[in-house]
């Protein structure tokens, strides 16, 4: 045997002539091996001026002087080069890559990429037998080779997980993907224990479930819905609602607790019909905010259903005799008659109802030569009607009501003030739908405007709170609209009536005008007048 079995040394044999050639030879091919770092190993042909000492791994299918010499450690010495068969578990550096490479028999491998499958893989970290590859860094890139990229996770069965779960301090926070079935979950935790399922996509037909739980927020102000963390709001309290929070794009289906009024806001709090909305108990609405965080009011739904009957919405068509004009039954054209006033209601505890002037068509005050009307019923005009309307119209007169001195019925309370019933609409059959309008004028102090359960009331257009409410001298001519339905079931069938009026003092005043009774539901213009009833077409 005259050389080493791993890195093939010669031997210096016995009574050898120039031992010193055999030495250095062994010394040269240590100098190639120990230590290996070669410059390069994907050259199949060698490079035109090698360093002294340069080591190569011989690339596939070489040529020149490395012909035949495929993955061997090429080693450019004493201006030649010498090559070495590397065997099975050689290291080298490949100092262009800063790689450790190793030989498998058969190729240069990237040191580890050989060893398939590894049990454990840690990056800056330790790997463990549940988390058998760790990695602590900043970031992890997962980049495409040339065309796309995909990351799987496969699972054995159906009734197992696989998923992407983030933590906080090792607590699970939030996860999605596929668990315990084959539908897409996503899902949140507060501590990592309770979980809430927010969406579930349906693996057999793509139908989005999304599972929004229910939070609470009381009423307030700014009631700030945009913020609740649920899709799903109900609101409690009575407080009123002026503005709903500034988050913008989001949707909210919210749920009433109770009685409440949501304020109308031509650019924050958009309502329908620009009205103010007053609450009931299991009312529901649908609203979202668009990019400045305002809000509207895409759907509002009562829950109280209304009556089976009488069903009618947006009619105006007056049911008194009338047209609640004070004239008589028979007056059906513009003109009208000496002042009378109408069985259909009912003046009591001593008030009195007396003629207090009427408008004239074609009157002084605007141009014509039939009459001048009286300060308060000129008032009444102006507010109705616009400067270009004023001098001719369906004619009707003013009732005035001196309340009396009696004090029968009980007395409503407001502002620690007692008031007592001084007109109602006369008792008889009533619909179980019926819309009320009239104007109002209070001349001495203020008067009561009673609102009865299942009435909505509104005040020059605008919808009052729960409640009874004022209306003082020093609001001049007041459009009140009662909006009653009511239960037959919960009913006599005569009452509650769908108007009351009531003064604190005997001798206290107030002007109506144009009462109207209208059956069903319907919104009334502000504006209207005379509404006129079907005994003017029966003339």
């Amino acid at each position: 045997m005259d050389q080493t079995s791993n890195l093939k040394l010669p031997y210096i044999l016995a009574a050898q002539s120039q031992k010193h050639v055999t030495h250095n030879e062994a010394l040269r091919a240590l100098d190639a091996l120990v230590q290996l770092s070669v410059m390069d190993k994907d050259l199949a042909a060698p490079p035109g001026s090698p360093a002294e000492g340069a080591r190569y791994i011989v690339a596939g299918a070489p040529t020149g002087a490395w012909v035949g010499h495929a993955t061997h450690i090429a080693a450019y010495q004493d201006g030649a080069w010498a090559f070495h068969v590397p065997l099975e578990g050689w290291r080298a550096w490949v100092a262009d890559e800063d790689t450790v490479y190793a030989f498998n028999g058969t190729t240069w491998v990237a040191s580890g990429g050989g060893v398939n499958p590894v049990p454990l893989v840690g990056v800056n970290a330790t790997a463990d037998t549940t988390n058998r590859l760790s990695v602590a860094s900043p970031a992890s890139l997962f980049n495409h080779e040339g065309a796309g990229h995909q990351l799987k996770i496969n699972k054995a069965a159906a009734a197992n997980t696989g998923s992407v779960l983030f933590q906080t301090g090792f607590s699970g926070r939030a996860e999605f993907g596929l668990t315990g079935d084959d539908d897409f979950h996503v899902k949140v935790s507060a501590d990592g224990s309770a979980w809430q399922e927010a969406i579930v996509i349906s693996r057999s037909t793509g139908g989005v479930a999304f599972k929004s739980g229910q939070v609470d927020v009381a009423s307030a102000a700014t009631c700030d819905v945009g913020a609740a963390g649920s899709q799903r709001v109900r609101i409690t309290g009575s407080t009123t609602i002026t503005s709903l929070g500034t988050v913008p794009n989001v949707l909210r289906c919210v749920l009433f607790a109770g009685a409440l009024t949501l304020t109308h806001n031509a650019v924050s709090l958009i309502l329908p019909g620009s009205d103010n909305i007053l609450t009931e108990a299991g009312d529901t609405a649908v609203l979202a905010s668009d990019a400045s965080g305002n809000w509207t009011c895409h759907s509002y739904t009562r829950r109280r259903q209304a009556p089976r009957a009488n069903l009618i919405s947006n009619f105006a068509i007056n049911l008194y005799a009338d047209s609640g004009r004070f004239g008589g039954n028979s007056a059906a054209s513009e003109t009208i008659g000496a002042f009378s006033f109408p069985s259909y209601l009912s003046v009591y505890n001593g008030s009195v109802a007396a003629d207090a002037g009427k408008f004239i068509t074609n009157n002084n005050d605007y141009g014509g030569a039939a009459g001048a009307l009286s300060a308060n019923i000129k008032a009444l005009i102006d507010k109705i009607r616009g400067a270009s309307y004023r001098r001719y119209g369906v004619e009707f007169r003013v009732a005035q009501i001196t309340m009396g001195s009696g004090t029968a019925s009980s007395p409503q309370t407001l502002a620690s003030t007692n008031y007592y019933l001084s007109l109602f609409p006369s008792f008889g059959p009533r619909p179980p739908a019926a819309t009320f309008h009239m104007y109002l004028l209070a001349l001495d102090a203020p008067v009561l405007w009673r609102v009865v359960d299942n009435q909505r009331s509104y005040k020059d257009g605008v919808l009052q709170s729960a409640g009874n409410y004022l209306v003082s001298p020093a609001d001049g001519w007041v459009s009140l609209c009662n909006q009653d339905s009511q239960p037959p079931y919960l009913t006599t069938g005569y009452q509650p009536s769908a108007m009351n009026i009531y003064a604190a003092l005997s001798g206290h005043r107030y002007l109506i005008a144009c009462p109207a009774l209208m059956g069903g539901l319907t919104d009334v213009d502000t504006n209207i007048g005379v509404i006129p009833g079907v005994n003017r077409w029966l003339v």
